[in-house]
């Protein structure tokens, strides 16, 4: 099996190739793909990074700090409240602390009881502030895997999913841009 440096080589290749059989935004799109993964390359290591998304109030920092079994997370009756994308990381995990830090999150957590994944703590999508949606927009296609908590009557109606899950979901099945 080639290594990962291969591979985003001969996707490179590929879209190379591909000039004048295939349109000009497909090429583009499998070179953003490819600088991606060649980014992440320098940051291979064991744990993975799973980010708690999802609504203003619907508790992600009181998850994070179920999970963590202490306060990790601030939280407060104060909407919104989260501002800035926190992380929970494996201690000791320099390669994993270099990620976290590309990626735009300095506020970083030790981890001592779980070894393997790094959990992150993210601004809400749809507060009156645009900023927190831009984030987590931004951080997204960095994940390997997001947990979505949202109230179920706060987002009884199809807005959260027309306008935000469906078009990441589709990101998400389309894209490894890690």
């Amino acid at each position: 099996m080639a290594d990962l440096g291969e591979l985003v080589d001969l996707l490179d290749l590929a879209v190379a190739d591909a000039a004048g059989v295939s349109t000009p935004a497909d090429r583009e799109a499998a070179a953003t793909i490819a600088a991606a993964l060649r980014r992440r390359r320098d940051y291979l290591g064991s744990a993975i990074v799973v980010a708690i998304a999802g609504g203003t109030g619907s508790g992600k920092s009181s998850l994070l700090n179920a999970l963590a079994g202490e306060e990790i997370a601030s939280t407060s009756p104060i909407r919104p409240h989260t501002n800035e994308p926190m992380a929970w990381a494996p201690s000791g995990d320099d390669t994993m602390r270099a990620l976290l830090e590309s990626m735009g999150i300095s506020s970083i957590v030790d981890n001592s009881s779980m070894s393997s994944i790094a959990l992150l703590d993210l601004p809400d999508i749809d507060s009156i502030v645009d900023d927190h949606r831009a984030t987590v927009e931004e951080l997204l296609p960095h994940i390997d895997a997001v947990i979505w908590v949202f109230d179920p009557v706060k987002y009884s109606d199809p807005t959260m999913h027309d306008d935000f899950l469906r078009r990441w979901s589709a990101t998400s099945a389309s894209s490894c841009s890690r």
